[in-house]
């Protein structure tokens, strides 16, 4: 079984979301790794996460702006997220790591799912963002 560092790197490979170096993007200060997954609009996204306690999770990440322009694009968004993951979802404000914008972060932990299930899950989500 892969590590949450291997499970990340193979997330990230797939969603073609690497930095220049070839290596998973990451902020110290916040994360071990992260990959986008698929962006709604500026501000709203779904993003896996390798989070410092080496838990992965599929986020779902709402700025104030992206709520005050598109409420209920974010809303539809928010409510299609937390039907597909039901009440494991997790709700946290999520501090940016240049400590100037906070989001709502919606989360679902899948440290224990393998690389292929995560991908699959992050597929459907953004199939069925794309229809938001």
């Amino acid at each position: 079984m892969d590590d949450m560092t291997d499970k990340m790197k193979k997330i990230a490979i797939h969603l073609d979301d690497l930095n220049d170096q070839g290596h998973v993007k990451k902020n110290s200060s916040n994360e071990k790794g992260y990959a986008k997954a698929y962006e709604i609009i500026r501000g709203s996204a779904l993003w896996v996460h390798h989070l410092l306690d080496d838990e992965l999770v599929i986020d779902l990440m709402i700025s104030p702006t992206a709520k005050k322009n598109q409420p209920v694009l974010c809303g539809q968004a928010k409510q299609m997220f937390q039907d597909y993951f039901g009440d494991e979802v997790s709700y946290e404000l999520w501090e940016h790591s240049d400590g100037t914008r906070v989001s709502d972060r919606y989360s679902f932990r899948v440290t224990e799912f393998d690389t292929a299930k995560i991908i699959a899950k992050v597929e459907e989500l953004k199939q069925r963002l794309s229809s938001v």
